[in-house]
């Protein structure tokens, strides 16, 4: 969770980097495509965790329990929960089932 604090870091440290890079007054457009370049980056390099903790959390909420059959929890954590019980067992799921593409899926809705 340290690192989904630290998108903003990123966002505002590349974006200064890139400013300075520039070395010049830049206009409101040019600031803002900087800025929007820089969350790019910060989106990127921030993702693929992101999407290794919602699919643990969608493991975790489908293994919960329902009301109707409380009888059969049991089974369904060992069967969906007991794979992701770390997140380097997710990653390593999710890397052998999709590829390193598969760290980026849904990427493009954000």
């Amino acid at each position: 969770s340290l690192l989904l604090v630290s998108t903003p870091i990123i966002t505002y440290t590349v974006s200064e980097n890139l400013r300075l890079l520039v070395g010049r007054e830049l206009s409101s457009l040019e600031r803002f495509l900087l800025a929007a370049l820089a969350k790019l980056v910060a989106t990127i390099a921030t993702y693929p965790y992101v999407l290794v903790k919602s699919r643990m959390q969608k493991t975790r909420a489908a293994a919960a329990p329902s009301s109707a059959d409380s009888s059969s929890w049991g089974t369904t954590v060992a069967a969906l929960w007991a794979p992701f019980a770390e997140t380097r067992d997710a990653t390593l799921a999710i890397y052998s089932a999709e590829g390193l593409r598969g760290f980026y899926h849904g990427l493009q809705a954000k």
